[in-house]
């Protein structure tokens, strides 16, 4: 690309100045690069050769959600490449980690829930989530209107109790997880300039760092998935709460789709970092929130996805729901026992 990227103001060859929106040809020679740029100060859009872009200028304009969030998603799929052959590795990893949980003592576990279809392609990259000691109500929403970020939870519908025992397939409802993505992309976007549209990618990063080891969890507007099917079926292993009361662990496969907002942390954190190494506009580093031992390292970006907003519903390649009731046994359960007796004699 010549040296130039999206987002930097560059001076052209008759003397104006603009910013860079768009790659409309890439090349590795300057002389068959052509830029899409907006003019300053009107911000009118003009087609320029790269041979016709002099020098960058201080001073940078943030990258479009759109742009951002393209290239995120080909990092992640880069990272992950195909998955459907995974979902399968995800699924025996559910069932024997609930048939381990069903041989400790005074635990039943039972699947009560189970979907699976195959990724709109053969090469869709796919990523995993699991969660333990679900309530039913949140189950079913789960099931039916998709996952939602912890920032947009008050937006969330509830289903009743009972939709545990009655789920359908063909009952998916997409409406809020697409509003939450929609909310999601209006929280990241900033106006700057005059006509420009950008996203504040440092305050972004900033977020999804502390989602790891802080309040960003609760502020980033992303949840947390993983590559490894393996690793994220381990957020699914507990064996209930209360006694004598359901709760439901759930493991979902969802597919990196077109429409979704995928982030991988390090790579974001990284490329920030060599973004602004060598920068005129002297951006602060990023210090990542979380550090691997270096004898144990490797880049693992896919045990580190975020997806932004919410995850439809219609997303999920696999979905299971185990139903996991701790009974009592032993003394407790004899004392239960007890109590019970003397509570319908009294």
């Amino acid at each position: 690309m010549a040296n130039f990227q999206l987002g930097e103001r560059v001076r052209l060859r008759s003397g104006k100045i603009g910013v860079i929106e768009k790659v409309l040809v890439d090349h590795p020679l300057a002389m068959n690069v052509r830029f899409r740029v907006a003019m300053e100060p009107n911000h009118q859009i003009i087609g320029v050769n790269g041979i016709d872009v002099m020098e960058a200028l201080p001073g940078r304009v943030p990258p479009s959600f759109d742009e951002y969030f393209k290239r995120q998603r080909q990092v992640a799929r880069q990272a992950l490449g195909p998955g459907a052959h995974k979902v399968d590795e995800f699924k025996k990893h559910m069932t024997d980690g609930h048939i381990n949980i069903r041989s400790r003592p005074g635990i039943s576990a039972e699947l009560v829930y189970e979907e699976q279809k195959p990724p709109s392609n053969p090469n869709a990259s796919v990523v995993f989530m699991g969660l333990k000691t679900v309530p039913a109500e949140i189950a079913g929403a789960i099931q039916k209107y998709g996952i939602t970020a912890q920032k947009y939870l008050d937006k969330a519908k509830k289903v009743p109790e009972e939709y545990i025992g009655q789920m359908s397939v063909a009952e998916k409802d997409c409406a809020q997880a697409k509003e939450v993505r929609i909310q999601f992309k209006q929280d990241r976007e900033l106006k700057v300039g005059l006509g420009v549209t950008g996203i504040d990618d440092f305050k972004l990063l900033q977020l999804a760092n502390a989602h790891k080891s802080g309040p960003g969890v609760y502020t980033s507007g992303f949840h947390s998935t993983s590559g490894k099917a393996s690793y994220a079926s381990e957020y699914s292993d507990a064996s209930g709460q209360v006694i004598g009361k359901a709760y439901y662990n759930f493991g979902a496969a969802i597919e990196i789709t077109d429409d979704c907002y995928p982030l991988v942390i390090q790579e974001a954190i990284e490329q920030w970092n060599s973004l602004w190494a060598n920068s005129r506009d002297n951006q602060p580093r990023i210090e990542m929130s979380f550090q691997k031992e270096e004898k144990t390292w490797k880049r693992d970006y896919e045990s580190e996805i975020l997806l932004g907003g919410a995850t439809l519903p219609t997303d999920f390649v696999y979905l299971c729901v185990w139903k996991v009731v701790r009974k009592s046994v032993g003394i407790m359960g004899n004392l239960q026992s007890e109590l019970l007796k003397k509570k319908v004699f009294a």
